[in-house]
């Protein structure tokens, strides 16, 4: 999976503004591939070189991107490839290493306002457009923190929340999302707890679990090394996702 910078996102969790976006055009450079996908509203993983079958919505990771959303970006990413084949000394591939800036901006001149125009690509415009506009290269942190201040005051449907936002990763990152999205109260370690026990009570649960003991209501997983342990809610509870919460 694409690993986003977090700053300074982190410390302004939204509620209506994708922080997700906001987190890819920080990226040094993306493959042609990725922002063909994010543009569309998918998930990429990272320096991804191509289009795969199947794949995730960037802004709901437990959703799968539709048909459509794919297709556009297989679209998408011929088209950069054909405007830049003679460009370029070794030819242009979905591999291709670009800045998100200048992917976008391309974008832009070239979709927009066409039948192909991904419906989540002002999405990300609106934040590299009035940087590219003052001649600069690259959004900084601070440069996409005040854009985020101008959406706010421009859009009365835009709060900034009061609780922290869980966002779960590393080894666990899959099965604890899940468990979060499934809990009555997320922000309720037991509760997490109970989801993740049910997950693993299902057919096909998501990895690294594999099972559950009943005997010691803990949740069987198999580490990284192939080794099954046991999980239980003291484990949950070391994560810093819920040392606030």
């Amino acid at each position: 999976m694409i690993k986003l910078i977090t700053s300074p996102t982190d410390l302004i969790k939204l509620s209506g503004i994708d922080t997700a976006r906001l987190e890819a055009v920080q990226l040094d450079s993306w493959t042609i591939a990725m922002g063909s996908m994010l543009v569309c509203g998918i998930r990429p993983e990272k320096n991804a070189t191509g289009i795969p079958k199947s794949a995730r919505l960037l802004e709901d990771a437990l959703r799968h991107a539709s048909g459509k959303q794919l297709y556009d970006a297989g679209r998408i990413m011929a088209d950069w490839i054909d405007d830049h084949e003679e460009d370029l000394e070794d030819g242009a591939t979905g591999a291709t290493l670009v800045r998100p800036m200048d992917f976008l901006l391309w974008c832009e001149e070239t979709l927009r306002g066409k039948p192909r125009e991904p419906e989540t690509l002002d999405l990300f415009l609106q934040y590299v457009r009035p940087v590219a506009e003052r001649g600069i290269d690259r959004p900084t942190p601070h440069e996409l923190l005040n854009r985020v201040v101008e959406l706010e005051a421009t859009n009365p449907g835009v709060k900034r929340t009061s609780s922290p936002v869980h966002e779960f990763r590393g080894y666990w990152g899959d099965a604890l999302m899940r468990a979060y999205a499934a809990a009555d109260a997320p922000r309720d370690r037991k509760c997490v707890f109970r989801a993740l026990c049910e997950l693993a009570q299902k057919q096909n649960p998501p990895a690294p679990v594999v099972g559950y003991d009943r005997s010691k209501q803990k949740v069987i997983y198999r580490d990284e090394k192939g080794i099954e342990r046991l999980y239980g809610l003291s484990d949950l509870r070391n994560r810093k996702e819920f040392r606030t919460s």
